[in-house]
């Protein structure tokens, strides 16, 4: 049960910190109401899962579905998409990491850092940025 909540803290605190200041007060809400969310549909799907099957249930739950597209595939299906939608969400504080590291880098020493992070003329203030987040996030 604790496995559902392994990575939230890691994730809690670079989230928390890119929020614009005015709005930080909000997130501790937000974030306990997503918690207690999550503990909810856990909890529910473990109880109707132990009603449904009894002590015969699987340690995988979603392993004691049926066979057939419905439910048992669909859900592993959305489960599959779940996983996969959460990678950019999993990446951001090594991307946040290697902005800081890629920043001081460049923008102490004025090697040409405004090529990396894009032109004010050209209206893209952050295209370093851009990239990094494009290409971790799969995007182009």
């Amino acid at each position: 049960a604790v496995f559902a909540f392994e990575g939230a803290i890691s994730l809690t605190i670079p989230c928390c910190n890119s929020v614009m200041p005015s709005d930080r007060g909000n997130v501790m809400y937000m974030y306990m109401v997503t918690i207690f969310a999550i503990w909810l549909f856990y909890t529910s799907y473990g109880i109707v899962s132990y009603l449904s099957w009894g002590a015969d249930v699987q340690v995988i739950v979603s392993m004691s579905l049926p066979q057939t597209f419905w439910p048992g595939t669909l859900v592993r299906l959305l489960y599959v998409v779940a996983v996969v939608l959460t990678f950019p969400l999993q990446l951001y504080p090594v991307t946040v990491t290697m902005l800081g590291f890629v920043h001081s880098f460049f923008d102490g020493d004025g090697s040409g850092a405004e090529g990396l992070r894009g032109s004010k003329e050209e209206g893209r203030e952050d295209g370093l940025e851009d990239q990094m987040i494009g290409r971790v996030s799969g995007g182009s």
